[in-house]
């Protein structure tokens, strides 16, 4: 569709309220995948701190430790649950002025929605490998190398295939869109 340029600014919304649903739909997704996702760090978190305990000299060491570790956690899931989807958004603005000549940016932002939609699920999955790292490295000894070769490359191909089908999504929205002198 191409837009009218001499519309009044009142007559062309940018985001309509189908927009605004998805996008707050998405921001939701965001969301529940970092708590599902905080469950697996804070784990990871406690055991490793179980071996780092001994290792801090005093209580003073200890006190530090804990502070920085837990302001660490709280400083980073509040960006994410803030800026997550703003830095994705973003993030696909440059993308798109970058790579994007026939489709609009809201094409762009609905398709990385739509990607989105899978992201509860795909951190379920994430986090279920996490936990089976924390258990094998902690608890069962297995070696570093070992098991983070295996768990980080499933780890890796489950983020692929949500990145990978946001730039197919992305790819085809350019393929599709005509422009005008060529409708």
């Amino acid at each position: 569709m191409v837009e009218n340029p001499y519309a009044s600014p009142e007559s062309v919304a940018p985001e309509s309220d189908g927009f605004a649903a998805v996008r707050t739909d998405a921001l939701r997704r965001v969301r529940f995948a970092l708590l599902i996702l905080l469950a697996p760090a804070i784990y990871n978190f406690i055991c490793y701190s179980r071996l780092a305990d001994p290792m801090l000299a005093d209580l003073h060491q200890w006190t530090i430790y804990w502070v920085m570790n837990g302001m660490a956690f709280f400083v980073t899931a509040a960006a994410i649950w803030f800026l997550g989807l703003g830095l994705l958004e973003l993030l696909t603005g440059f993308i798109h002025r970058l790579f994007g000549r026939k489709a609009g940016l809201a094409d762009w932002k609905t398709a990385l929605y739509r990607v989105l939609e899978r992201l509860p699920s795909t951190a379920v999955l994430g986090a279920v490998l996490w936990v089976v790292w924390v258990i094998a490295f902690y608890h069962l000894g297995v070696g570093f190398y070992l098991i983070s070769v295996p768990v980080g490359i499933a780890a890796h191909l489950l983020a692929a295939s949500l990145y990978l089908s946001l730039f197919y999504r992305w790819y085809t929205l350019e393929r599709r869109k005509i422009k005008p002198e060529e409708g």
